[in-house]
């Protein structure tokens, strides 16, 4: 058979097997995809919070491997850094010319 539609081998499965009419519908369709649709979003939430104490060389060496920036990943240890704080207070439109250290 032609696969003009580009569909993996479990796709052609299940079309031969409409096509022969061995597939059904559900008698309660309607409770079924409310189940799996509340499943789904239950899987999805992120409803708890972890907080991670590691080492700065650490956290850069990670977010190396992951090939993004030093303030990729969200981490609210990481706002009182110098950097980041002279990069707010630019944006601000103010200047830090002496650059104190954070208390």
């Amino acid at each position: 058979m032609k696969n003009p539609l580009k569909l993996d081998e479990e796709e052609v499965k299940i079309l031969q097997d409409f096509e022969r009419g061995e597939l059904t519908s559900l008698a309660n369709f309607k409770q079924e995809k409310r189940q799996l649709e509340e499943a789904a979003h239950n899987f999805l939430q992120k409803d708890k919070r972890i907080n991670i104490r590691i080492s700065s060389r650490d956290l850069e060496a990670l977010q190396k491997k992951s090939g993004k920036g030093r303030d990729a990943l969200p981490n609210p240890h990481l706002q009182h850094t110098p950097q980041i704080r002279d990069r707010k207070i630019e944006k601000r439109g103010m200047t830090n010319s002496l650059r104190l250290p954070l208390p």
